[in-house]
């Protein structure tokens, strides 16, 4: 079984995702996409976050990417 890395309770989304940018995967798309946009909120608010893709008009499949891995960062933060 893999290792699962816990997230502490101060760290938020965008900086647990950024570790991720290294990725060849749609969630490193996604680390990186948010690594390289300044004004991307660095915040706990999962709204927020969302509401702000929806504003740079994220295809559908990036929103459910963000949702997915924020579901992981969440159930990281609670273990």
């Amino acid at each position: 079984m893999k290792d699962l890395i816990l997230v502490e309770e101060s760290t938020t989304f965008k900086q647990w995702v950024e570790d991720k940018r290294w990725s060849d995967t749609p969630r490193g798309d996604l680390a990186r996409d948010i690594f390289n946009d300044v004004n991307f909120p660095d915040t706990h608010d999962y709204y927020e976050m969302l509401n702000y893709l929806k504003y740079k008009k994220a295809c559908k499949e990036a929103k459910d990417i963000f949702r997915h891995a924020y579901r992981t960062f969440m159930k990281l933060k609670m273990e």
